[in-house]
């Protein structure tokens, strides 16, 4: 029955090799550990072959022995499976409950299952993966790398690093091996370091149409675009396209910026400008916010909490411009099964709120959300779901006194969706995308931008930029992985 699934999913021949590695291996019980990589740029298929590998176990009536996990909740959506977080309990690491709970908590999660498949794996840093191999060695009390489960890592390298976390190919950092985080990375780079099987998908797919685009994706992904590549994507500059931004596709293609500042301050002129083309009223909504559970009263520091960044408060805005009608993405992970995650888009419905003074504090939102899954709730539509305002800690320091203060901030977990960041659009494949190249930094926000289109047609660039900036080499750690992996 492998050929029939290899024919349903139209496997070619490396995504076919990929998927006989897993099969061949799940029918020999008592084989070695598999520690796979499955590496290529983004529309290879990689997904594909996850998909497959589902199937197979399905239809042997397995599927327990398949665990499919990912960082963020978008893809783990698009797998069917579970945030790496939550598939490997790791917020229960250090609550403080009862050890053995945890423990019993663990092992019935991880009964039966033999493959975990961790998809976007450019996005784990060492720590992470340190944390992921210390919970799969608690759940099957083997104490071997990650546990002695079999590991199937995806993804592509030349994709945007963890934030805030030591890629898994950089080298170790010689001035940190005393501490504890340094020891944890050196874990985790160790354990990276066991993969020794890897399949690489190189054949595109997502713009197979476009051979042109295809070839400047790929130079541009090993950090050789030329000139002529440069010439082609001026081409695309919006005051040479001059697209109609009032009507379909562009009125709704989102913009795609590298900074968190850049993208709060679009997404407020494209609320506003929202607004007055559908003839609705705009109003803000404040969060309320409190320090050692007591309400922040200062109307200074107030005003100072409001104007913080969404990529220095968790994506919990001080005040967020809302409209009824357009474009919200939400930015918690309420259920993922049911395609509820950070980074699901929706359409906002109704807002509930309370006031304070000439101040709105929401309290829930409705929105409508087209990939929702599952039964609808009582007195809403199959695809309308609701949001309610969350708590976020986050670390302020106030600019005149430099005094450190831990904030809670209560905010809708929502953002307009006019504009996004690089990061969060990594992983998304789009028909059309507007993106500014002026800012790029290294090799990989460039490629992680334009390589979200499916054509070169899709994409609008809306000012010109350097050559530089998409020039820039791979980094020493990044050109010595890729030639690791292809050894």
């Amino acid at each position: 029955f492998l050929k029939s699934i290899i024919e349903q999913y139209s496997l070619n021949v490396e995504q076919e090799r990929a998927f006989r590695i897993v099969a061949d291996h799940s029918f020999q019980p008592g084989s070695p550990q598999l520690r796979m990589l499955l590496h290529g740029p983004g529309g290879t298929g990689k997904s594909r072959v996850i998909h497959a590998l589902s199937e197979f176990f399905r239809v042997q009536g397995q599927e327990r022995r398949l665990r499919l996990a990912s960082f963020t909740g978008v893809a783990a959506r698009n797998i069917k499976g579970l945030t790496l977080h939550s598939a490997c309990n790791l917020s229960q690491f250090g609550d403080g409950r009862n050890g053995n709970s945890r423990k019993e908590e663990l092992l019935s999660m991880w009964e039966g299952v033999e493959y975990l498949f961790i998809d976007e794996i450019s996005m784990v840093g060492c720590s992470l993966l340190a944390d992921i191999s210390e919970a799969l060695s608690k759940a099957t009390g083997v104490n071997d790398l990650f546990g002695g489960m079999n590991v199937i890592f995806s993804g592509d390298f030349a994709q945007l690093p963890p934030v805030m976390y030591t890629r898994l190919y950089a080298k170790v950092n010689r001035n940190r091996v005393s501490t504890v985080a340094g020891q944890k990375d050196i874990f985790g780079k160790l354990a990276w370091l066991s993969v020794d099987t890897v399949v690489c998908l190189e054949e595109n797919k997502r713009a197979d149409g476009d051979k042109a685009f295809t070839e400047l994706l790929q130079r541009l992904r090993m950090g050789s675009c030329t000139d002529e590549d440069c010439t082609l994507l001026r081409s695309r500059v919006a005051a040479s396209v001059k697209p109609d931004w009032s009507t379909s596709p562009w009125s709704t293609a989102p913009l795609i910026v590298t900074e968190n500042a850049i993208k709060d301050e679009v997404n407020i002129l494209a609320t506003e400008a929202f607004a007055k083309r559908m003839g609705r009223p705009l109003h803000w909504y404040y969060a309320v916010h409190s320090h050692c559970e007591t309400a922040i009263e200062s109307e200074d520091l107030k005003e100072l909490l409001y104007d913080r960044t969404s990529g220095s408060t968790n994506k919990y805005l001080g005040k967020i411009p809302l409209v009824i009608g357009m474009p919200v993405v939400i930015t918690n992970n309420f259920d993922v099964s049911g395609g509820i995650v950070n980074g699901t888009y929706g359409v906002l419905k109704k807002i509930r709120y309370t006031c304070d003074g000439q101040r709105r504090h929401a309290t829930s939102c409705i929105v409508e959300v087209p990939s929702r899954i599952g039964q609808p709730m009582t007195g809403l539509t199959d695809l309308e779901i609701p949001v309610v305002s969350q708590d976020s800690r986050m670390t302020f320091v106030h600019p005149h006194t430099q005094r450190r203060l831990q904030v809670t901030r209560k905010q809708l977990p929502i953002l307009p969706a006019f504009a996004m960041t690089c990061h969060k659009s990594q992983g998304s494949t789009l028909q059309n995308i507007v993106v500014d190249l002026r800012l790029c930094r290294g090799s990989e926000s460039p490629y992680v931008m334009l390589s979200r289109a499916t054509s070169l047609n899709g994409v609008v660039i809306i000012r010109d930029f350097e050559n530089k900036r998409l020039q820039c080499r791979l980094s020493e750690d990044l050109r010595i992985e890729f030639k690791r992996i292809r050894i």
